[in-house]
């Protein structure tokens, strides 16, 4: 990983040949190392150079199911469509990464919409929970409507009609085996607004 390339002598921000499951496993793969922000060793799993679909599914992929996936060349990484209401909360459109880190990085953005406009999700998570990061979404209850965002466990809102745009956090989650991203919209009647991923590294 690119924490152990900076330990060993290599500052320069760029691609880096990692082994993210160790000697005897998969075969090592370049990766997109950021070793200037924060301290560096930053590993990048959607880094800001390449958001492709080709790109993350260098790493150890599992559960992948990702319609639509595309990059807006602005806001990043996009997936998903709408599901069915049962099916709101359930992380269908979701892909998990089996890479070691201790913190993630990640910048990205979504809209307030009104709910007749559309409705947007998006999970980050490790292995003890698909929203244990970053939960972002929109909800439209008996309380009211707006987006609730919640980072490493702590409410930063609560049904806001607030726009985040490029919003990056930088969350601990020490001992972490598994990345769990997921997206979706939500019914057809209601329509999908969509969560974009700017950027994501691990360390």
């Amino acid at each position: 990983m690119c924490k152990d390339i900076l330990a060993s002598g290599g500052t320069a921000d760029g691609l880096y040949w990692i082994d993210p499951d160790g000697p005897g496993g998969r075969p090592s793969f370049e990766a997109y190392c950021d070793m200037s922000t924060s301290g560096g060793g930053w590993t990048g799993i959607l880094p800001n150079a390449d958001r492709s679909y080709a790109y993350l599914s260098r790493f150890e992929l599992s559960e992948v199911n990702l319609p639509n996936y595309s990059v807006n060349s602005t806001y990043g990484a996009t997936w998903g469509t709408t599901v069915s209401s049962s099916l709101w909360g359930a992380d269908v459109y979701r892909v998990r990464i089996a890479v070691p880190y201790d913190e993630v990085r990640m910048t990205y953005s979504g809209w307030y919409n009104s709910p007749s406009g559309g409705l947007g999700r998006m999970n980050v998570g490790n292995q003890h929970g698909n929203g244990q990061i970053i939960s972002f979404g929109d909800a439209h209850t008996s309380s009211g409507s707006g987006q609730t965002l919640t980072v490493g466990g702590q409410n930063i809102f609560v049904l806001s009609r607030t726009n985040v745009v490029q919003r990056t956090d930088h969350v601990l989650a020490p001992g972490s085996t598994r990345l769990h991203l997921a997206m979706n919209g939500y019914t057809s009647s209601y329509g999908y607004t969509r969560r974009y991923i700017g950027a994501l590294w691990v360390r």
